[in-house]
């Protein structure tokens, strides 16, 4: 009997259609300031909450039992600073937490370290990754407020397929 393999998983925020474009506007304006960085697929456009990294099948069930009893409370946040983030090497598109963001975003965090998952490493901070392999910005551009107020939590699963990474939705919860 073979047991399924480790899943790449992380809790995050999907991007509404309409704000879509905005993000893929700003993608192409930035990919044209930051020479060899990679645009991150729209597909995948995401706002993180909280990265589980590799976790097994028992592990997710009790994932799966433990996120609805999370604060899953409403919020919505304004994302308008571009930042580098040198050691993942990637751009985002940030802005500042406010409860009830925050409150989610620690309750979720210290879910992950009881399951064993990916520990907390700093304070959350909103973001959204537009560019990978994003080293440097040849000059600054200021981007238009992004707007989120998301109605569900969403599971990801971080498939490798032959055509790059796919951010594959497993699971919803509604946002209250």
């Amino acid at each position: 009997m073979t047991t399924a393999a480790p899943q790449r998983l992380f809790l995050g925020f999907a991007i509404e259609r309409q704000q879509l474009q905005q993000l893929i506007t700003l993608q192409q304006t930035c990919l044209a300031v930051c020479h060899g960085a990679r645009q991150v697929a729209a597909d995948n456009l995401h706002m993180t909450l909280v990265f589980l990294g590799q976790t097994t099948a028992p592990v997710k069930q009790q994932l799966l039992l433990e996120v609805p009893k999370l604060p899953l409370k409403r919020f919505s946040v304004a994302l308008s600073q571009l930042q580098l983030w040198p050691k993942p090497k990637i751009l985002c598109l940030t802005g500042n937490a406010e409860a009830p963001l925050i409150t989610l975003a620690n309750a979720a965090a210290d879910l992950s370290e009881t399951l064993g998952l990916a520990p907390k490493e700093h304070s959350y901070r909103p973001h959204i990754t537009l560019l990978r392999k994003a080293k440097r910005l040849q000059h600054p551009v200021v981007p238009d407020a992004l707007q989120l107020s998301p109605t569900t939590l969403n599971l990801y699963h971080s498939v490798s397929t032959t055509t790059g990474v796919e951010y594959r939705i497993l699971q919803r919860w509604p946002l209250i």
